[in-house]
């Protein structure tokens, strides 16, 4: 649904909760054109608001930075204090005041303690949350620990005070000189002036062995150095300057005193500058951050102030949207609640007032949203009406079907959910009538119009609400008192106007879905009594009579095929209140009313008017409110009443019976015999059952099953019977089955029954034979075998066809869950959700390597398709007498060589089937055979051209050209019921039709297209024949003999789910195509999880990687390793390292990290790594070649297959990329992955884990971090130099001078070899693939001391992916920064871009709605739409390594000259620049078209059970598909010709009146041909089929062309051209053919059967009386009787009745008097004869009337001169084109003998057609015995006489006696016409 139509077409109202981006996305698509002006005004008003809160929030911030900012001081004092704590908490020998005082702002000193005392740290962590993280990492990184280390001057004194000290301590024992100038040279710094002094006394490894007071033994020196110096260093390294600082306090020495102070002053100094930097740079940073904090909840603030003032005024724009939205006329408004875009496109709830709809897909453009909210439909007060349905028990059913009149059954009302329906405010219920199959007559009435509904109860309110009654009949028109009655056996509707006394008629069609009327019908000549009118009216039922009561209490009988009255009238006693008609036809039941109590009287139809009625007495039963209805049977009949005080139904069986003639027959021969002496057993079920086992299914198949291979223990078949009496002869009787069931059905048996072993024992034995004895004898079989093999025997429905589409089942169930969920689904999908329950391991899994071959089973309905296919391939299909297979089942038979797959298909050519159907199913099969076995009558079946139409018609859906891998199936013509002696004959006369269809449609006949011109003709005996069993082996031998088209049974899997998909589809591509799109978007869709895993599933369980296929295992060298491939969404870069460490921890190597370079050790980490790759690699690249193989390499599909398996393993090799950069902690690689986030990792302790060189015999650990340069250390200072480096700071300075203690060089230089740059690299800022930026976040790695410009880091690489793929670039790291740069892996690449060469590279037929929905004027349903989509594919061609393009144009296949479609509209499949004049397409549905129905408003046209009316949309429809349905026909194309100027052409035919759609735009009718060659399209339909659509669509109205239960519809056509000029009636004809009153020729005969009507009246003086006078009330009474009102002007009155009759059909019939076939002549006699009238065919009835109201009556009476003088009449005017016919009319006896009439008789025979004679008698019926001996002898020599071979037997009206002229049915012959008849002219335009 397109939203942009949705939002124009619909009463629109948004809801006032939709988002900013829900509104913008409908301004953007229709408010904005809707709109225009409030929609500028709602995006002016959303500037204004952004910019005001844009200012407000800029005003807030400066005022809050400023207050943050008055605040520095007094956060300042509090962040010093809380330093100066950590400070000397560290350094508690530290003096505060003192350490304050050195501070660079010392007033604050004093104000610092006050603040620090009012504002603790946590009011810091209530106002900065993070100011914990940020006090941390600022106290870590001051490192007050190494400020005093790192100053030389304080190491110096240090060094000095603890040589002094330790010094003087154990050198008390040298003279004080020598101590004094040993601690003047200790304290001046000279330690070799020193080591002299004391050189004499100890040496110098001995000091290591004393130590002094003033250390603990924990920090005593453990090393020796060589040089006073060096071992003095080492103690002082020993002590830390904490323990130091707190030492000093107590030493008293006066000579260490100035030095002591000077000590304590630089500590004070330094540490006060640190503490000032450190509290500086903290400040900074909580200010920082609570800037950063209020920014951003000022920002929430103002955000939330702005989303709220937008809501504020959306709110308003939605109002005022709504309230401008112009008033629209319509019953629904859809409430727009939410819009959700979705992505883009690939190629009832009754609730008070309103009914809602959730959700809808809508798009617009390419774009998808889900459009929620709800649709309601506004309706007023209405009346419910609810229809609670009885219903028989199955047990009241069967008693009743047994017709026993005595049973009384229970019926039951479904109370639960009965049907309802709403009938609207301002409407009445006039009429209502509940017909068969819940069918409901149902008529309303308001002011205007009386609407006439017929459906069935559950749509019936959906026909109302929606307006469309089958028919509306205006009441002005009609009047105000209206009655109805309807017989639903005759299909008519009868609308009385009471006091206009005008009757009309309306038949419906046999689908009860066109309503015809029949024209008005005057009544008002037949009542003479001014004020008269009609209280009653109901049918006589099954008949088209009508009973009227009228206000005088008369009740007549009206026939609408006479046009009169019947002559018998009945005078009922009272008015009644209702009149009923048994639904047998027998009576009719009156109500009325006497006094206060209800009577029931009924009346037979046979005595109408000559008898009393019958009272009926029904006490106690509800008159008030009562039905007449019939049960089971129309002869069942009962009242039904409502007892509403009750609460119940009450119900009387009526038993109505009637004078009845019954006839016994009997076989000829047949004898009575009594069997004495025989005995017979009965009850026999549990043995009788077996022989009807054996009569419906093989004995021996002709196909031999080989599932279970365990043979060898298989034991011989029995049968126990458990009884307690074994006595009974079970094992004969069982043998005398076996011998009857040979003998009467001549089915080979071989010793297959004979060899059953039949016994009999008690339970107890049977148990111990089971369960005790361990010899039990019973056939062992592997179970999956056995398994298999009882599945195979099960069928399974797989497909129907319902409402001309082909339903693929899933699991055998037809399941409506199954079909909603795959609504919009493409054929891929379609297949996936396919299923074929038990048969789908077995193909897929157990017998997955099999070959398959197919064998099917069609033709016409009930001639034993299953049970042929059962006795071939040893199948268990169902099967009888009766059709019992619908759609397709399907089985399997297993053999030693291949799988033998059995389908079998409902019976083509039915009626219950449409030829779209059988064209699918037909198509289905001759695609997916090898063998197709097509069964026919023989007596029946010998229509080829017309039975073989859906095999000729499905050649033009699937080209079996473009279809290598299907149609390969040979056909056997099964002809069934075949004599020895007729097989040569019948198999030459099919040859011949078969031949005659091929040459007909030349190439394009359906025997070579679809199967390659392999046909065999197999004549079949007949089932009692010898040979009707021994043929199954020669199919067998045919079947041999075909080539295995599925190599596998898993392909064969894959094959018939893709084309089951493609016909549910309608896709008309390739089969091929299709399959390699499935197989690789299969694979495709896999492919991540089996790179990543190495298998195809993991859950629930691991599946391996096999060939679809055949189900095998590929196998391959892999590992178990996993690894991170993203599917659809980037995988987070957490998941990416966790996989490469699972990696990485796999690595079992020998070589230890540290003892060899790390990169080499990197290079084999890597080097394992990309072997796992490579192996998981090449295991899918062999899954994916094994599961291609069979399909075409080139396949656009598949090359995008392969770019996407090379693009996931470049992002697989990528992910495990290493870093290989230096660790952030220590000096080995970093093995985190490429361009990871973070600090570079090399994922160890960062610890050297080799030992001190310099440590000799102590094992110390190296203390500098891993992977260091230079020499190991344990402690630098302990054996080396150790002060700080002059190049402390810079990248790669390991911080100690490694050199000597004391060396002579100045600076001091740490082992580090170069000192790094260490700034910004330059890379910064460089725009990437996506619009992304990046900046390189490592510093210089060039040499500090190296002048250079540009800052280059250690990456060699670009960081960058490929602009082409997802591998990282190759060149250098800077090169990003060159203008114009690419990014490029130095790989070749495949193009992406699309193939840019003219044409059209690929055309789908894919599904838009598997489920659309069609409403048109007369009914709503559900239909598949199908749409084509053109596709341009991707270019084939290579971009070289270096590149980002490749020269020359684009193009999607690498063959020389690749494939493009031709470029016109449809989407022609034929080449670009195709030779053939004609474009061809595979037809799709036909959206753009709309139904034009050439006739009245509501004319239409009927197509698949389906009415369809102008301007109802052409989508349900397939333009290949539409014709065929419609057969003969027009099209109607746009009028082609200037305006006024005439149409010509024999294909061209004007239409006058305006037409619907655009009727302002004239019309023409237009043949099939040029309809088609207008489109220049090749036409799609079989020559046949052509041919015939050329000819006239006029129809003979012949019944003997319509359908009938026993015999299906053959229309006869007009034969000469579409357009032809009216043919002249008397033109010559070929015999039987005649030519319509209209112009129109036809090949049968004349469905008017013409007469000869010769009247012989008598007007004997006894025909004066006055007993019996003219009818009154009719158009000619008064002119009767003023000249005979008597019984001769009764007769004058009948007749003229019986011409009225026959005129009323003629002129009908638009035929001119002059038009009419019947003669007239009328012979009147008393004691001679005179005729008056002499075969007369031109006469109205007035004109014939006229002559006998000129003659009275005669004495005497002779009826032997009367039929003398017929006689004469007769032979004089014979006519081989009439049938004689005499109606002999008198009231009196006279002799005669029985010659008179016999000679009558026998000249009408010897003239060639036998004479009807009809006696008709007035009076006496004692004296009726001469006119009934006249009547019997006619009849017998009529009998006797040849049928007339002009018409059928039924034509034939048997002489006949009657005492009545009125029920002389004669006028029913009278009613066929030779008009001929058309079918509204339909047809689809754009």
């Amino acid at each position: 649904m397109s939203l942009k139509q949705l939002m124009n077409n619909e009463a629109l109202v948004l809801s006032e909760t939709l988002d900013e981006n829900a509104v913008q996305t409908l301004i953007d698509i229709a408010i904005s054109d809707l709109f225009p002006i409030q929609c500028r005004e709602w995006a002016a008003a959303k500037h204004d608001i952004h910019e005001m809160c844009n200012l407000e929030s800029m005003v807030r911030q400066d005022s809050v930075f400023q207050e943050l900012s008055s605040e520095e001081d007094a956060l300042l004092c509090v962040l010093r204090e809380a330093v100066v704590r950590e400070v000397v908490a560290l350094f508690p020998s530290l003096e505060r005041d003192r350490l304050s005082s050195r501070m660079r702002d010392s007033s604050y000193v004093k104000a610092s303690q006050e603040v620090a005392s009012s504002i603790p740290l946590s009011g810091l962590e209530a106002r900065c949350p993070d100011f914990p993280i940020i006090y941390a990492t600022h106290i870590h990184d001051s490192k007050f620990n190494n400020v005093l280390r790192r100053d030389s001057q304080f190491r110096s004194l240090k060094l000095r005070l603890i040589s002094v000290y330790h010094l003087d301590k154990q050198h008390q024992d040298l003279q004080p000189n020598k101590r004094t100038e040993l601690t003047q040279s200790l304290l001046e710094g000279d330690f070799d002036q020193a080591q002299l002094i004391i050189k004499t006394k100890w040496s110098i490894t001995g000091i290591s062995r004393t130590v002094g007071a003033f250390f603990s033994p924990a920090n005593r020196p453990s090393g020796v150095g060589e040089s006073l110096k060096g071992q003095m260093t080492i103690l002082s390294s020993g002590v830390s300057d904490p323990q130091f600082l707190c030492d000093i306090k107590k030493v008293k020495n006066p000579n260490l005193l100035s030095m002591i102070q000077e000590v304590e002053e630089l500590v004070h100094t330094l540490l006060a500058y640190s503490i000032d930097t450190t509290s500086q740079s903290m400040m900074h940073a909580v200010l920082e951050m609570q800037r950063e904090q209020h920014r951003i909840l000022i920002q929430r603030e103002f955000e939330g102030e702005e989303k709220r003032l937008l809501n504020y005024a959306l709110e308003r724009f939605i109002q005022q949207i709504n309230n401008m939205q112009p008033a629209r006329q319509r019953d629904s408004v859809v409430y727009l609640d939410c819009i959700t875009p979705l992505g883009r496109k690939p190629g009832h709830n009754n609730s008070g007032t309103y009914y809602s709809s959730h959700y809808e897909v809508a798009s617009h453009h390419d774009q998808e949203y889900l459009v929620t909210g709800r649709r309601e439909v506004f309706q007023g007060p209405r009346l419910e009406i609810r229809v609670h349905l009885m219903d028989l028990t199955t047990d009241d059913r069967h008693n009743m079907q047994l017709d026993d009149p005595k049973y009384i059954p229970n019926p039951t009302v479904n109370g639960r959910f009965p049907p309802a329906f709403y009938v609207p405010v301002g409407m009445n219920i006039a009429f209502y009538q509940l017909l068969e199959n819940e069918k409901f007559l149902l008529i309303l009435v308001d002011r205007d119009k009386f609407f006439i509904y017929l459906a069935r109860l559950p749509v019936m309110d959906m026909a109302i609400q929606n307006d469309r009654p089958i028919k509306k009949l205006d009441r002005e028109r009609l009047g105000q008192d209206i009655l109805f009655a309807f017989d639903e056996r005759k299909r008519t509707l009868a609308v009385c106007a009471s006091v206009k006394l005008q009757l009309y008629a309306f038949i419906f069609d046999e689908a009860f879905k066109i309503l015809q009327g029949q024209g008005v019908i005057s009544l008002a000549p037949w009542y003479s009594q001014v004020g008269v009118s009609i209280l009653q009216a109901a049918f006589v039922c099954g008949t088209e009579e009508i009973v009227l009561v009228d206000s005088n209490a008369q009740a007549r009988i009206f026939s609408f095929i006479t046009l009169q009255f019947r002559p018998a009238s009945l005078q009922l006693p009272y008015h009644p209140s209702a009149i009923y008609s048994s639904p047998d036809g027998t009576c009719l039941i009156v109500l009325h009313t006497r006094g206060f109590s209800p009577l029931l009287t009924a009346y037979h139809w046979e005595t109408f008017g000559s008898t009393g009625g019958i009272p009926l007495d029904v006490p106690d039963f509800p008159l008030q409110n009562f039905i007449l209805t019939s049960m089971i049977s129309r002869r069942r009949i009962f009242l039904v009443g409502l007892d509403s005080d009750a609460g119940s139904i009450r119900s009387i069986a009526i038993d109505i019976t009637k004078k009845v003639t019954e006839f016994m027959f009997k076989k000829k021969g047949s004898r009575n015999v009594s069997d004495k002496g025989g005995r017979h057993s009965l009850h026999n079920s549990l043995l009788d059952c077996h022989a009807e086992v054996w009569t419906r299914y093989p004995v021996l198949a002709a196909v031999k099953r080989r599932t279970v291979t365990s043979l060898s223990e298989r034991q011989q078949k029995s049968l126990t019977f458990v009884t307690e009496d074994n006595s009974r002869p079970f094992d004969s009787y069982f043998s005398g089955l076996i011998q009857m069931f040979e003998r009467t059905t001549r089915k080979p048996t071989g010793d297959e029954l004979r060899r059953i072993r039949v016994s009999a024992a008690p339970f107890g034995v049977l148990l111990d034979a089971m369960i005790l004895h361990l010899d039990w004898n019973v056939s062992r079989y592997r179970f999956g075998e056995w398994l298999v093999d009882l599945l195979c025997l099960i069928p399974i429905h797989i497909a129907v066809c319902r409402e001309n589409r082909f339903v693929p089942l899933a699991d055998g169930v037809l399941s409506s869950a199954l079909e909603r969920s795959l609504l919009g689904a493409d054929v891929n999908k379609i297949v996936d959700r396919l299923s074929f329950g038990w048969y789908e391991s077995i193909f897929q899994s157990y017998l997955a390597s099999k070959p398959v071959k197919v064998v099917s089973s069609m033709g016409q309905q009930s001639v034993g398709k299953s049970f042929s296919l059962n006795h071939l391939l040893d199948t268990s299909f169902a099967g009888s007498a009766m059709r019992t297979t619908e759609g397709v089942w399907m089985s399997v038979a297993p053999t030693d060589d291949a799988l033998i797959v059995a389908l079998d298909f409902e019976g083509v050519d039915s009626v219950e089937r449409s030829l779209q159907e059988d064209t699918l199913l037909v198509l289905f099969n001759t695609a997916i055979s090898n063998l197709v076995l097509f069964r026919n009558n023989f007596a029946f079946g010998r229509d080829i051209s017309g039975l073989f139409q859906s095999f000729q018609s499905s050649t033009s859906v699937l080209d079996p050209t473009a279809n290598p891998s299907l149609f390969q199936s040979t056909l056997v013509i099964i002809i069934k019921d075949v004599v020895d002696s007729d097989k040569m004959e019948i198999t030459r006369e099919f040859s011949l039709k078969f031949q005659k269809i091929v040459e007909q449609e030349q190439h394009a006949n359906f025997i070579s297209r679809l199967h390659g011109g392999k046909l065999d003709i197999i004549p079949w005996p007949v089932i009692e024949s010898k040979e009707f069993y021994k043929l199954f082996s020669t199919l067998k031998k045919r079947l041999d003999l075909q080539k295995i088209s599925h190599p596998t049974a898993g392909e064969f899997l894959h094959t018939i789910k893709t084309l089951m998909a493609k016909l549910k589809a309608n896709d008309w591509r390739t089969l091929t195509q299709t399959m390699t799109e499935h197989r690789a978007k299969m694979l495709s869709a896999l492919l991540p999880i089996a790179l990543a895993t190495g298998y195809s599933e993991v859950e629930p369980d691991l599946e391996a990687l096999k060939n679809f296929d055949t189900d095998l295992i590929v196998e391959c060298d892999d590992s178990a390793a996993r690894f991170a491939i993203s599917e659809h969404e980037q995988i987070p870069p957490a998941e990416t390292e966790m996989h490469l460490t699972t990696l990485r921890e796999s690595w079992n190597s020998s070589l230890v990290r540290q003892f060899i370079p790390d990169s080499d050790w990197m290079s084999s980490l890597a080097a394992y790594i990309y072997g796992l790759v490579d192996s998981r690699v090449n295991h899918v690249r062999l899954w994916l070649d094994s599961n291609l193989e069979r399909f075409q390499a080139s396949h656009a599909t598949i090359e995008d297959l392969r770019r996407r398996f090379d693009n996931l393993v470049i992002e697989m090799r990528t992910n495990v990329q290493l870093c290989s950069a230096q660790c952030a902690s220590c000096h080995l690689l970093c093995v985190r992955r490429r361009l990871h986030q973070g600090d570079h990792n090399c994922q160890t302790t960062h610890n050297c884990v080799h030992h001190c060189e310099f440590c000799e015999g102590d094992h110390r650990a190296c203390g500098t971090p891993a992977g260091h340069p230079g020499g190991h250390l344990c402690v630098v200072n302990a054996h080396l130099c150790g002060e700080p480096c002059e190049l402390l700071g810079k990248k790669g300075c390991l911080e100690d001078c490694t050199k000597f203690v004391g060396h002579a060089e100045d600076e001091h230089r740490c082992s580090a070899p170069v000192h790094m740059c260490g700034e910004p690299c330059a890379l910064q800022g460089v725009r990437l693939r996506g619009g992304s930026t990046y900046s390189c976040t490592e510093g210089c790695s060039i040499p500090s001391d190296q002048e250079h410009e540009t800052h280059y880091c250690d990456t060699r690489l670009c960081p960058a992916t490929c602009d082409l793929c997802k591998r990282l670039c190759v060149q250098s790291h800077l090169h990003g920064l060159d203008p114009g740069m690419h990014h490029l892996c130095g790989e070749a690449h495949p193009c992406p871009l699309l193939c840019s060469e003219p044409g059209i590279c690929q055309i789908d037929t894919a599904p838009h709605s598997i489920e659309a929905t069609f409403t048109g004027r007369h009914e709503t349903f559900q239909y598949t739409k199908y749409t084509q989509v053109a596709k341009r594919l991707q270019c084939v061609k290579t971009v070289e390594p270096g590149q980002t393009s490749h020269t020359g144009a684009h193009i999607h296949s690498k063959e020389e000259q690749p494939f493009h479609f031709c470029e016109v509209r449809y989407f022609c499949t034929l080449p670009l620049g195709h030779t053939q004049q004609e474009h061809e397409t595979s037809h799709g549905s036909m959206t753009q078209t709309r139904w034009t129905v050439d006739g009245p408003d509501d004319a239409d046209v009927e197509l698949g059970g389906r009415r369809f009316s102008s301007n109802d949309e052409g989508a349900p429809m397939m333009c290949n598909l539409v014709c065929s349905s419609m057969g003969r026909h027009v099209h109607i194309d746009y009028c082609r010709t200037e305006e006024d100027t005439p149409c010509e052409g024999a294909e061209v035919q004007h239409i006058t009146t305006p037409m619907i759609p655009n009727p302002d735009k004239p019309k023409d009718a237009v043949t099939h041909s040029l309809h088609w060659r207008r489109t220049g399209f090749k036409d799609p339909y079989t020559r046949d089929e052509q041919a015939n659509f050329m000819k006239c669509d006029a129809l003979c109205s012949g019944p003997e062309h319509s359908a009938s239960a026993t015999n299906s519809e053959k229309l006869s056509y007009c034969t000469l051209p579409m357009f032809h000029p009216p043919k002249d009636i008397n033109d010559p004809v070929t015999s039987p053919g005649y030519i319509s009153s209209d112009g129109h020729m036809f090949e049968c005969r004349n469905p008017v059967q013409a007469f000869h009507v010769i009247f012989v009246i008598d007007r004997s003086s006894s025909m004066s009386s006055s007993d019996c006078r003219p009818l009154p009330n009719t158009p000619t009474a008064d002119r009767i009787r003023s000249r005979a009102d008597n019984r001769l002007g009764a007769v004058y009155s009948a007749l003229y009745g019986f011409w009225s009759s026959r005129h009323a059909v003629l002129t009908a019939g638009q035929c001119t008097a002059g038009a009419r076939r019947d003669a007239y002549s009328v012979i009147l006699f008393h004691k001679d004869t005179q005729t008056v009238l002499v075969n007369d065919v031109t006469s109205t009835p007035d004109e014939l009337l006229n002559p006998l109201l000129d003659q009275s009556t005669r004495h005497g009476t002779n009826f032997s001169g009367a039929l003398r003088a017929a006689q004469v009449v007769m032979t004089q005017n014979w006519s081989t084109e009439r049938t004689p016919i005499i109606i002999f009319l008198s009231d009196g006896e006279c002799g005669v003998f029985d010659e008179a009439i016999q000679n009558v008789c026998r000249s009408a025979v010897q003239l060639g057609k036998p004479l009807s004679f009809h006696a008709v008698f007035f009076g006496q019926d004692s004296r009726a015995r001469t006119l009934r001996r006249m009547a019997q002898l006619a009849l017998e020599i009529q009998n006797d006489a040849s049928d007339d071979p002009s018409f059928p037997a039924t034509a034939r009206i048997p002489s006949s006696f009657t005492t009545a002229l009125d029920t002389v049915r004669l006028a029913e012959t009278f009613l066929e016409f030779a008009e001929s008849m058309r079918k509204p002219r339909g047809s689809l335009i754009q």
